[in-house]
């Protein structure tokens, strides 16, 4: 930049005129900006630095008394037709235009103005350095002006920790912000704890206490639950009606899975341990029974499946937020196959387990059943898959081919319940592996007189083909599929159809008329093989989603308390 005599910068900006007023100290010369002598303005009026942000601060300086005037000869020609900016207003002297000060004469700056705060909402900060005095940087000697030159403004920043204007982060933080405005902020997520290392377990306080004679017990040990969902539109009501009776006989019922959950995890006493692994949990007197236990005390661990542990916003359910809230470690499954289990180990001495969501539907609208075993041998071994999916998030592959430790399910136990023997099998496997399917499929072999079944989901030709040749061999096969999923291309209940079987006589294939689910996975064979637990008939069960399933063999009354449920459910559905 070049400088006029005494050192004043040549190029100085004015407020509301982008001319020069490098004319001021003189006609151009080699040694200046080489822009045309131009009329002088009314007294300076500067700005002394250029901000980034929303506005440009301005000072406004006092009134400069006028040059004096000049013989006519000095005076400067008017500015071309092309100047691209109106002159400024002259002010009101008889001799306009003003001519040029004398070379010796000095410009002298104005004095400095007030500091200007910015108003109590200013959006931005200033880039760069701050000048000598604060906020608007107030130039106070002709040496500060050319220190700090006018320079043309930098692009707009935001401040520190918020995203940059028209930026797609900035764009999405509108979008939240719209969420949030219509359906309300989420609720906040509390910090999960790190989740323990493995190591040796906290001493048992003992076995649960036993109800005092629970009901649905048929084994000593063993008390078996069915939520209480037997109206039908084949009654005569509505689809709405059916809920609504559904649901007013399952609240009231004292053996409905909800209410005996609740009682086996109020009886844990301080000290004790639940262990629950759960594809769902939304009902509410279980979620607050799981917060009492942990308020008492007891150790609460959770595993759930990822799609029912937060909302489509990514915020957690309403149910989790509490369990969260309370303390709790809730860790949801991050693969795409599902946490399809449905269990619980309390005190590393009880298991509970079946087709039961903890959920306001899997309670009291839909067909569940759910089982309570006391026996810690068979608590050890749920323990094993529950630390496996807890501790190391070992929930199985994304692929069925792919071998890697997740398949480390411990070997098939069979262990005693009075004169009942229970085996124990857990999934994903690999299919060269055998696992739960190809023990299902041993266990049809040896069918010799009846199989009866309900299920969810039944996709699996293999178990298909298995029905077929014991019905092919004399034996009557009896079914009840839940209609939403037998009107897949893949299930097997056209197959099985009777009006479409040559084995029509031993077959009998239904369909569900719950409005809501069916969602049993039972089969029954003979009359002392009971088969249950999570795990549907499909290939997914067998190779993708984490299951769980027991076969229970010599236990007749078993087998007839799951006859009766079979019946009622056979009883109301469309041949």
């Amino acid at each position: 930049m070049s400088a006029g005599p005494q050192g004043v910068p040549a190029r100085v900006a004015r407020i509301g005129d982008y001319r020069s007023i490098a004319s001021r100290v003189g006609p151009a010369s080699p040694a200046s900006d080489g822009a045309r002598p131009l009329p002088p303005v009314p007294p300076a009026v500067y700005r002394a630095d250029v901000y980034a942000g929303p506005a440009t601060l301005w000072s406004q300086a006092p009134a400069q008394p006028a040059p004096p005037s000049l013989p006519p000869a000095r005076q400067a020609p008017p500015p071309p037709a092309a100047w691209p900016l109106p002159p400024a207003t002259p002010p009101a002297s008889p001799a306009w235009p003003p001519v040029p000060p004398p070379l010796s004469w000095p410009i002298a700056p104005p004095p400095s103005p007030p500091a200007v705060q910015p108003p109590a909402a200013w959006p931005m900060q200033p880039v760069g350095p701050a000048l000598p005095g604060g906020w608007p940087a107030q130039a106070t000697t002709p040496s500060t002006w050319a220190a700090w030159p006018v320079t043309p403004p930098r692009p707009v920043t935001a401040p520190a920790g918020q995203p940059q204007v028209g930026s797609l982060e900035s764009l999405w933080q509108r979008v939240r912000e719209w969420l949030r405005r219509i359906f309300g902020p989420p609720t906040p997520l509390p910090p999960q704890p790190a989740p323990p290392t493995p190591g040796p377990q906290p001493p048992s306080p003992g076995p649960v206490p036993p109800n005092p004679a629970p009901p649905g017990q048929v084994t000593p040990g063993v008390s078996v639950h069915f939520t209480q969902t037997y109206a039908s539109p084949r009654q005569g009501l509505t689809n709405e009606q059916v809920r609504q009776r559904n649901e007013a006989t399952a609240r009231a019922h004292p053996d409905n899975p909800d209410q005996r959950l609740v009682a086996l995890i109020d009886a844990v006493p301080a000290g004790g341990t639940l262990d629950g692994a759960f594809f769902s949990i939304g009902v509410e007197n279980v979620t607050a029974a799981f917060i009492r236990a942990a308020q008492r005390g007891v150790r609460v661990r959770l595993v759930t499946e990822k799609d029912y542990y937060q909302d489509r916003l990514g915020a957690p359910r309403p149910a989790i937020a509490r369990l969260l809230a309370a303390g709790i470690q809730v860790v949801p499954d991050d693969r795409g196959a599902l946490m399809h289990n449905k269990f619980l180990v309390a005190n590393g001495s009880t298991v509970w387990t079946g087709s039961y969501n903890v959920t306001e539907s899997g309670s009291y609208h839909e067909n569940n059943n759910a089982m309570r075993i006391e026996s810690p041998e068979l608590a050890s071994v749920y323990s094993h898959e529950f630390e496996k999916m807890f501790n190391w998030r070992n929930f199985g592959p994304d692929r069925p081919d792919n071998a890697t430790p997740w398949d480390d399910h411990p070997a098939p136990r069979r262990i005693q319940l009075g004169q009942a023997e229970v085996i124990p099998f857990f999934s994903p496997y690999l299919a060269t592996q055998g696992g739960a399917r190809q023990a299902l499929l041993d266990e049809l072999a040896q069918a010799r007189q009846r199989i009866e079944f309900l299920a969810f989901s039944f996709t699996d030709d293999a178990i298909a083909d298995a029905m077929l040749a014991r019905a092919a061999a004399g034996v009557t096969v009896q079914g009840v599929f839940e209609k939403g999923q037998a009107a897949s291309r893949y299930s097997e209940y056209q197959r099985m159809n009777p009006r479409e079987s040559e084995l029509a006589g031993r077959l009998d294939v239904r369909l569900d008329t719950n409005p809501s689910l069916m969602h049993h996975k039972v089969i029954l064979i003979d009359d002392s093989t009971l088969v249950m637990g999570s795990f549907n008939f499909s290939d997914s069960a067998q190779s993708d989603n984490a299951e769980n399933m027991l076969i229970f063999r010599n236990a007749p009354d078993l087998v007839a308390r799951y006859r009766e449920e079979f019946q009622r459910i056979q009883a109301i559905a469309d041949s």
